[in-house]
């Protein structure tokens, strides 16, 4: 029988534990794991047999994500004719119709299988978050209780069950939304009488979501589903959580971020160039206008004519009133030149020059009006006077926008090259600051180390006073897995642990940090300068992202100018033309255009 190799699948699946035993492992591994667990369970069932006792500890997986299932001795079967049970079996992968009974005499089927199995691949897919361990907001409820009454906290229905996720877990959304269809379905109550998704299923379903893997363009040891709009995994760190993956940094633990790093990836934004805005110049020849229609030249010369007139009158007029005034002059005496009589009752001569030359004035006045705004004349004159003002404020307003396009332009493109500029002095920042942190390091070597064994006792292999698997299984689920973790996370509120356990907790962790002894001679762990290396590649990479975004900032708003400007530039130049057309035609009249523009 040949020999199963590899690490107990909660290795895996447990964050800090796998960073340590599978550095190189990415969310693609994990996923080849969960295929791989499918593949696994699937052989077994199709031979016939039941696992029944599905945990974290007969399940192992290789460096190359191969599966191993172990302790066959426990599988349910039938031999000869005689059923052999398993009547063992742990708590967190046990299916909610089998919770609180005792396994002595119980059948156990496939179907109960396919809850552990989904709860394995919750695991691998989640980051060893328990699909039912959350906090139930009616009040204190046991992780077994959770999955006797189906209160999944991931699911669609989560709201409905009262259950919160723990701090930093990933919402079901990570996977695509067949996969957490399948992840309801398992943990569904209607699945307690049968119906979970199938091993086989899941192992067409985990090779469907390898296909639609993309990569992060921030942090290149992270991979996600192609149907995200972002990187989960960079959305948990920038919220303050943990790096669930550490892979980018193989092979070298150097950081480096200087100039050369920087001209590399500023290429694209100094390739960016500023466009120009010239203005359009028409260089419009001098045009004729259009000609008058007979009818219209006839108005013209009746509006001369009336033109005339009415100078004549009113200069008649003039020299009537001229010639008349001594009439209404007052004489000395204080008696008016008509006596005591109106002035209407004397027959004078004067008076009635007065009298025709006003209402010579008054026709010749109306036969004007009449002459410039009735006839044809008046009508076309007034057409093209539009005309003109339009054309002309059309002009105007095209140049105004001209102008406003421009002078927005300007102003955004140097906004986007003040943020680049400040994103180049952070970037030049990072090198310093992290060899700074190398220096500090170095002065702080035994609390490192310190720290550096803590974070390798696991808690996992401890035995710990009344935290038992089922316990152990809620501290992985908010990610703590070791003693580092426990001093950490001394003062967080975590389901299901009181001050007895956290006490019991702490206790342990306190006991075994007395183990430690300083070694002078040993530099900083690889860890420790691996999680520095990690942290700033991170940060470095996320600027490059911003540098990237902003050359197409650039790029863009230069292209938008453009199509505007060329736009703007056809409008002009018609309407450049059209303004001098309009000027030709109304000179025809024989006014400037600031004329018609003013009529």
């Amino acid at each position: 029988m040949p020999t199963i190799g590899g690490k107990e699948i909660h290795v895996v699946y447990g964050v800090h534990h796998r960073q340590k035993e599978f550095p190189s492992a990415d969310w693609r591994f994990l996923i080849h794991a969960a295929m791989n667990c499918a593949i696994a369970f699937d052989v077994i069932h199709q031979a016939g047999f039941v696992i029944a006792d599905v945990n974290q500890k007969n399940v192992v997986v290789s460096q190359q994500a191969k599966v191993g299932v172990l302790d066959c001795d426990s599988f349910q079967m039938n031999a000869n004719g005689h059923l052999f049970r398993c009547e063992v079996g742990v708590a967190e992968y046990t299916p909610p119709e089998l919770q609180g009974r005792p396994f002595k005499g119980v059948v156990r089927t496939q179907n109960h299988d396919l809850f552990g199995l989904a709860v394995h691949l919750f695991h691998l897919l989640f980051m060893g978050r328990h699909p039912f361990m959350g906090r139930f907001r009616g009040g204190d409820k046991s992780l077994q209780d959770a999955i006797a009454e189906c209160r999944f906290v991931y699911g669609r229905d989560a709201g409905k069950a009262g259950m919160q996720a723990p701090p930093h877990s990933l919402p079901l959304a990570l996977v695509p939304p067949d996969i957490a269809g399948k992840f309801d379905l398992a943990f569904s109550e209607g699945a307690t009488r049968g119906g979970r998704p199938a091993a086989q299923d899941w192992h067409t379903a985990m090779g469907g979501l390898l296909q639609k893997l993309k990569s992060c363009s921030t942090e290149r040891s992270h991979v996600y589903s192609s149907h995200l709009g972002a990187c989960p995994w960079c959305t948990v760190v920038d919220a303050g959580g943990p790096l669930f993956f550490v892979t980018g940094v193989l092979g070298t633990l150097k950081f480096v971020c200087g100039v050369d790093e920087l001209t590399r990836v500023c290429r694209a934004i100094e390739e960016a160039t500023k466009y120009s805005f010239i203005r359009p110049v028409a260089g419009v020849r001098a045009l004729q206008g259009r000609p008058l229609r007979a009818e219209v030249i006839k108005g013209r010369r009746r509006v001369r004519v009336a033109s005339v007139a009415t100078v004549a009158a009113a200069a008649i007029l003039v020299l009537s009133l001229i010639v008349a005034a001594p009439l209404f002059t007052p004489l000395q005496s204080g008696v008016s030149a008509f006596g005591d009589a109106p002035w209407w009752t004397y027959a004078d001569w004067r008076l009635g020059a007065v009298g025709v030359s006003s209402l010579g004035l008054v026709s010749s006045t109306v036969s004007l009006l009449v002459a410039r705004t009735v006839s044809q004349y008046g009508v076309e004159r007034r057409s093209r006077g539009a005309i003109l003002r339009n054309a002309e404020a059309k002009r105007k307003d095209l140049h105004r926008r001209w102008d406003e396009v421009a002078a927005n332009y300007s102003r955004k493109y140097s906004e986007v090259r003040r943020r680049l500029d400040g994103l180049r002095a952070q970037y030049l920042a990072l090198q310093p600051a992290f060899d700074e942190e190398m220096m500090r390091l170095e002065k702080e070597k035994e609390q490192i180390q310190f720290r550096a064994y803590l974070d390798d006792q696991y808690i996992e292999r401890a035995k710990i006073p009344k935290i038992g698997d089922g316990r152990k299984a809620i501290l992985r689920g908010y990610s703590i897995e070791t003693a580092l973790d426990v001093i950490e996370h001394a003062n967080s509120q975590i389901h299901g642990f009181g001050p007895g356990l956290r006490r019991a907790l702490l206790t342990w962790a306190e006991q075994v940090g007395r183990g430690f002894r300083f070694d002078p001679r040993r530099g900083i762990p690889e860890s420790e300068r691996r999680n520095r290396v990690v942290e700033y590649r991170r940060r470095q990479a996320q600027l490059e992202v911003q540098f990237r975004k902003g050359a197409a900032d650039l790029r863009g708003l230069t292209a938008a100018a453009e199509r505007l400007a060329q736009d703007l530039t056809t409008e002009i130049l018609a309407a450049e033309r059209g303004a001098a057309q309009a000027t030709a035609d109304w000179s025809v009249f024989g006014k400037a255009p600031s004329a018609a523009v003013a009529s």
